[in-house]
């Protein structure tokens, strides 16, 4: 167990319960970013509360939501409850917690997801000269499509 101090709060970090938290991850969660509402999330979502609970404790950030009814193709299924991030620096700060337990398929997705809500928004006015100079991505022609 290590203890930190952040900002007046204290927190006591377990590199086990950070290992179980990863492998929970790994296997149940998701990071996604979504563009119109400019808003980084992860997510890990399932049927039994307690595992959630201890994800939770185990990085000491984000809130546990549910139960919800699933139903999918005419059937319900088991309520699911789902904890949730939705700001960067949470995200980021969950992502260095579990960084050494994710594989290379989630420690790829976490950067693609962290660098494009960096990038700046692009308003409906632009060019698509202007967007490329502000993105630095070429602007492509008809012809370059096959």
């Amino acid at each position: 167990d290590v203890e930190t101090k952040s900002q007046g709060l204290r927190m006591i970090i377990n590199r086990e319960e950070l290992a179980f938290a990863g492998g929970l991850y790994e296997g149940e969660g998701s990071m996604g970013y979504r563009r119109g509402k400019q808003q980084i999330q992860v997510q890990v979502g399932m049927a039994d509360r307690e595992p959630l609970e201890r994800f939770g404790a185990a990085v000491g950030l984000g809130r546990l939501y549910g139960p919800y009814v699933a139903v999918r193709n005419g059937k319900t299924h088991l309520p699911q409850w789902r904890w949730y991030i939705n700001t960067y620096e949470k995200v980021q700060a969950v992502v260095a917690m579990l960084w050494p337990w994710l594989g290379p398929r989630r420690r790829k997705q976490a950067n693609e997801v962290l660098k494009r809500a960096l990038m700046p928004r692009i308003p409906f006015r632009h060019t698509p000269e202007t967007k490329a100079k502000i993105t630095g991505r070429p602007k492509l022609k008809r012809k370059d499509f096959p």
